[in-house]
């Protein structure tokens, strides 16, 4: 398991849990400015085991709530 993360962090640039976090919160963004989704059901759409850990970890990441992120950057407008 060392081996691995070593080798993925040395290929990639990040930790697997690192990397598959930025792939959900990318997958959320994308949903986020082209549907009309739930927070609830793009947190489950993304893989997150539900909305409030989505929640904190999209805010913690870019630092704007989901629904701000929609209001914001929203395509459907």
């Amino acid at each position: 398991t060392r081996n691995f993360q070593r080798i993925f962090r040395k290929a990639v640039g990040s930790s697997p849990s690192s990397y598959i976090m930025q792939i959900r919160l990318q997958k959320a963004r994308k949903l986020l400015r082209n549907t009309d989704l739930s927070v609830a059901d793009i947190s489950l759409d993304a893989g997150f085991g539900n909305s409030n850990y989505f929640i904190k970890c999209f805010k913690k990441e870019l630092a704007i709530t989901p629904v701000k992120f929609r209001m914001r950057y929203n395509l459907k407008k």
